[in-house]
């Protein structure tokens, strides 16, 4: 049976600076103290920096998503990917890592990709996705898509469903959406629509450091896996909704490999559903009071509620640009 107990300061102190490691000790304490299910640290050894990253729950969710981020990191170096590598690691008495530390900042927040980067370094990352996306598709080995994978991600879309009718907003939309979604049913429940996925390749987690020409790299890797072919493309073709020139050229430079216009249903349906998440998430903030989203942003009520109207209008353009 797994299970970890409780962390505490002290074991993530003797373990790191058996190793050599300095670290802020205050930023440990405030991870542990929210239950986050992992403590990830920014640590320092011989003026190099290195990310720890130390499992903080016994959740077996938890502990799958960090099995799932290291069987990643071993499987795509060979692959040449710009992303973290493993230092160090150990399983027991729980599992932990450290890793390199890749150098830059995120190129947006949770929801949008920044303009100006496209306007500045557009050209070089639709190259860098368009090879990214493209090894990732070469990742075959690492699980396979059976039944059991098909029924949960219809049992998922199917809840997701619920979302059009627990907000006023999609009540004119509902009808679309149905149609919509018996569309590209018979392609979730087809293992040959599924690809390897980052799964979560929002802006946050790609990092552009333009110390001398532009590179970028794509980190968290615990939520990968085989998912419908147009996830990744979904999540940055929704990041990018102020953009369409740039929009359009990365979907160009990716339907060589990844997508055809008998996918286009597809593609829609998940953007479709990433933008109502988004909403809901949007007005949870605005009703909570809440200003912050995975520890990155720090989220004024006056933007909340602009963003609330972009996406609103984000949708409303998707549904008439699928044409449903």
């Amino acid at each position: 049976m797994y299970s970890i107990g409780k962390t505490t300061l002290d074991q993530i102190s003797d373990l790191l600076r058996k190793r050599g490691y300095s670290f802020d000790i205050e930023e440990a304490a405030k991870q542990i103290k929210n239950k986050l299910h992992r403590v990830v640290l920014i640590v320092e050894k011989d003026a190099q920096k290195y990310v720890f990253k130390y499992l903080n729950s016994d959740n077996p969710y938890g502990k799958k998503w960090f099995d799932q981020e290291v069987k990643v990191l071993e499987k795509i170096l060979p692959l040449e990917f710009q992303t973290n590598k493993i230092v160090e690691r150990f399983n027991l008495p729980v599992p932990w890592m450290i890793i390199s530390y890749v150098r830059g900042i995120p190129i947006g927040n949770v929801y949008q990709i920044d303009d100006d980067i496209l306007k500045h370094w557009g050209g070089e990352l639709t190259d860098f996705l368009a090879s990214s996306l493209e090894n990732l598709s070469k990742i075959i080995d690492i699980e396979e898509v059976g039944g059991e994978t098909l029924k949960y991600r219809q049992q998922r879309i199917e809840e997701a469903m619920e979302i059009f009718y627990n907000y006023s907003f999609f009540t004119s939309y509902r009808a679309s959406i149905q149609k919509m979604y018996e569309k590209v049913l018979p392609m979730i429940c087809d293992k040959n629509y599924y690809s390897f996925c980052h799964s979560d390749l929002r802006p946050v987690n790609i990092i552009i450091s333009t110390e001398e020409s532009a590179s970028f790299s794509i980190i968290d890797w615990e939520f990968s896996k085989k998912n419908l072919i147009t996830t990744d493309v979904a999540f940055i073709y929704n990041a990018t909704w102020s953009n369409p020139d740039w929009q359009k050229s990365f979907l160009n430079s990716v339907s060589s490999f990844a997508l055809t216009p008998a996918l286009d249903p597809l593609l829609y349906f998940q953007v479709m559903f990433y933008l109502a998440s988004d909403i809901c998430t949007i007005k949870n903030l605005i009703s909570t009071k809440k200003n912050t989203v995975f520890h990155s942003d720090n989220l004024s009520s006056e933007y909340l509620f602009k963003l609330l109207d972009m996406y609103e209008d984000k949708f409303d353009t998707l549904m008439k640009k699928a044409a449903i």
